[in-house]
């Protein structure tokens, strides 16, 4: 791209060198149109050199921030969901994040809310639920209509004690 290459041109180059090392050449047009358009999403010469001649550890990082841009779903998992665990430090990171992220974007989609728990005793949690002590009980989302008018919360008086 930094060389004034077309769209075009950039791809051929890319098929005849083999620079993403695919074994077939059938889907990589499609694949390298996506990954240019997300690199012109980035609208940065210096971060499109970046991707370009960088490490690709580097590059996946800015990578990562032009599908943000390009893409609100990704956006809005990396801000509600990665976002949440960074400030918790919790670096952990699996298929149920995925899953209850799009349950919840799916219950809003109906008009419904979600609160998602894992606060809760586990042994108490398996016996509602009948499982067994195999199991794990990983959280709870529950889902209802959100109140729109919400009462304000009665503050408790601090209680004082005469010494």
């Amino acid at each position: 791209m930094d060389d004034n290459l077309s769209d075009e041109e950039i791809i051929s180059r890319i098929i005849e060198d083999n620079l993403f090392q695919f074994p077939t050449e059938k889907s990589l047009k499609r694949t390298v149109t996506g990954c240019l358009r997300r690199l012109r999403c980035l609208g940065d010469d210096e971060l499109i050199k970046t991707v370009t001649h960088s490490s690709m550890e580097v590059g996946k990082q800015v990578c990562l921030n032009a599908m943000m841009k390009e893409y609100r779903l990704v956006w809005d998992f990396m801000i509600t969901v990665i976002g949440a665990k960074y400030r918790e430090q919790d670096l952990s990171y699996g298929r149920m994040d995925l899953n209850v992220f799009f349950m919840r974007l799916q219950a809003q989609h109906m008009g419904l809310a979600t609160c998602w728990t894992g606060w809760y005793e586990q042994d108490e949690m398996r016996n509602l639920l009948g499982l067994t002590d195999k199991d794990y009980v990983t959280g709870i989302i529950t889902v209802g209509y959100a109140d729109e008018n919400p009462d304000a919360r009665q503050r408790r008086q601090p209680r004082f004690i005469e010494i």
